[in-house]
């Protein structure tokens, strides 16, 4: 697909359809609405924010969904429609997601990644992302186990997308 410039945005409940697609067309074992919607609608502990394109802000190409209390986050769920991958989007997504958790004073950032999942996890360790435990069996359809990852926020700054 023709690269299309992007902007990332704080996701609403208008953008829920268009998520759920994200989500069906990405992963074998998708969100349901109401686990996207807990992140649109996450009061103070939750926040989701979208990556659409500049001619369409209804075209939804990804998103990330991130929960938080004191000073540890967890990027719980990113994903970029797989025609898009490659383009910038994930990175501007992640540089979202960690610029948004330094200004909420977090010092850590954790997430879990499949282990074949190669990419993602090239451009966390890109990012600085370190690995730091297992979860065996955490994923179903196929099952696999999950590498978890942490970064160390404060002082980090963003790779200057957004």
């Amino acid at each position: 697909m023709k690269i299309q410039p992007f902007e990332i945005r704080p996701a609403s409940l208008s953008d829920l359809t268009a998520l759920s697609q994200v989500e069906s067309r990405s992963f074998s074992t998708p969100w349901s609405d109401a686990s996207i919607s807990s992140f649109i609608n996450g009061g103070s502990f939750r926040t989701c924010y979208v990556a659409s394109t500049f001619e369409s802000q209804s075209e939804v190409v990804g998103y990330v969904a991130i929960q938080y209390i004191f000073d540890e986050a967890e990027i719980s769920n990113i994903v970029v429609c797989p025609e898009m991958r490659g383009n910038g989007i994930g990175r501007a997504l992640l540089d979202k997601a960690i610029s948004f958790s330094s200004k909420q004073g977090i010092d850590k950032i954790f997430l879990e990644v499949r282990e074949s999942n190669v990419v993602a996890r090239s451009l966390y360790e890109s990012i600085g992302f370190e690995s730091v435990g297992r979860r065996t069996g955490y994923y179903s359809i196929p099952e696999e186990d999950a590498i978890l990852y942490s970064l160390a926020v404060k002082g980090k700054k963003n790779s200057g997308i957004i």
